[in-house]
């Protein structure tokens, strides 16, 4: 039993690989590693940390936005790099967040980042002992490799895009509960049919995912645009009444993208667009002929992105705003752009001509839907 009279150790966060992570639960007891974006996610929400070690070539996010974010969430926390701070931007980065000190991402340089930690944080003893483990340690992380961390980010993209789903699912279940209470039998009725459509194409997202994590399929096929839209804003229902927002569509084509692909682009680029895009948003969905593809632009009226952040909010963990800004982990447009190079297109985004940002997707043509004239792009540069 613990001697009640001792504080508590001291909590460590570990952000880097599955193999930096389970070292330093070896060496540290009681330190809590973050191996993906979903653990990180859990660690970000909770606190009580002492130090936090990051690895600034963690296989799943960039360590430059990583470095950023958690500085935001732990303004006084002393932070420890492992890594090459020579790459371009990662300086700015590590001098930005005010890192206490980097260390080489060696065993080396595990082993004075241990050294170097506040007192009390790990009991090593002799340097034999920490020499003996780290030997012992070596194997398992080498042959950890990076499918381990594929298989993590894609998990965590699923759990990022069954989000809204569950929220507007959990929604009607609330208002058939409220229209039970009043004994309206038929506003009852009416929403648990809307609740059978809602969680049918939910089980068919979930079964979707599922086999794509698993390798079991490559998600080849063709999607109708205007039938996919139709499924993610009654996926996206709680957030359009939570905001109050106003959604205009053009009629959309056929793409050759697997529906549960669109899905996710659709579903990621809207809900940002409801969440950045003004007060109430105004969000616009269009399709333009472009050589042998179709763009798909998702519109909205907010504040715009700047040049310079551009390329930045497409990676993973990125996220613009201050203090205020909704709460999100920056995957979601970093799981567009995967999903569209994927099938070989492309994403980007742009100025709005009279305001605000268009997201632009452009995505093959079906077979028999392929566009024979070229049509220019209306955005402003």
């Amino acid at each position: 039993m613990a001697d009640p009279t001792l504080p508590p150790p001291p909590k460590l966060l570990v952000v880097g690989g599955e193999g930096l992570c389970r070292l330093f639960a070896a060496l540290r007891p009681g330190s809590v590693g973050a191996a993906d974006a979903l653990a990180f996610a859990e660690a970000f929400s909770g606190g009580g940390f002492t130090a936090a070690v990051v690895a600034i070539q963690t296989p799943w996010v960039d360590g430059s936005a990583l470095l950023g974010t958690l500085r935001r969430r732990f303004p006084e926390l002393p932070l420890y790099v492992l890594g090459d701070v020579a790459v371009p931007g990662v300086l700015r980065a590590v001098l930005d967040a005010r890192v206490a000190d980097v260390f080489a991402d060696t065993l080396e340089g595990c082993a004075a980042l241990i050294e170097r930690l506040p007192a009390g944080a790990l009991p090593l003893g002799e340097d034999a002992v920490l020499r003996e483990r780290v030997r012992v340690l070596e194997a398992e992380i080498e042959s950890l490799g990076r499918a381990g961390s594929d298989s993590s980010r894609a998990w965590a993209e699923v759990a990022h895009d069954l989000r809204e789903p569950l929220r507007t699912s959990r929604l009607l279940l609330e208002r058939v509960d409220a229209c039970l209470a009043q004994a309206d039998g038929d506003g009852a009725a009416a929403l648990i049919a809307r609740l059978y459509d809602a969680t049918a194409r939910l089980e068919e997202q979930v079964d979707s995912a599922l086999a794509a994590v698993a390798g079991r399929a490559e998600l080849p096929g063709v999607s109708s645009a205007d039938r996919v839209l139709d499924e993610v804003l009654e996926q996206l229902q709680a957030l359009v009444e939570e905001s109050g927002a106003t959604i205009e569509r053009s009629p959309l084509p056929e793409v050759s993208i697997h529906p549960h692909q669109l899905r996710q682009v659709f579903q990621n680029l809207i809900a940002n667009a409801l969440r950045y895009g003004g007060d109430p948003p105004r969000v616009q969905v269009s399709a333009t002929l472009d050589d042998r593809a179709w763009v798909l632009a998702v519109r909205d009226h907010g504040p715009g992105i700047p040049v310079q952040e551009r390329e930045a909010i497409f990676r993973a963990l990125t996220r613009l705003g201050g203090a205020d800004a909704p709460a999100g982990h920056g995957l979601g447009l970093a799981i567009c752009r995967k999903v569209v190079e994927r099938v070989g297109g492309s994403i980007r985004v742009e100025d709005a001509d009279g305001g605000g940002s268009v997201f632009l997707a452009r995505l093959p043509a079906s077979a028999a839907d392929e566009p024979t004239e070229r049509v220019t792009i209306l955005s402003k540069a």
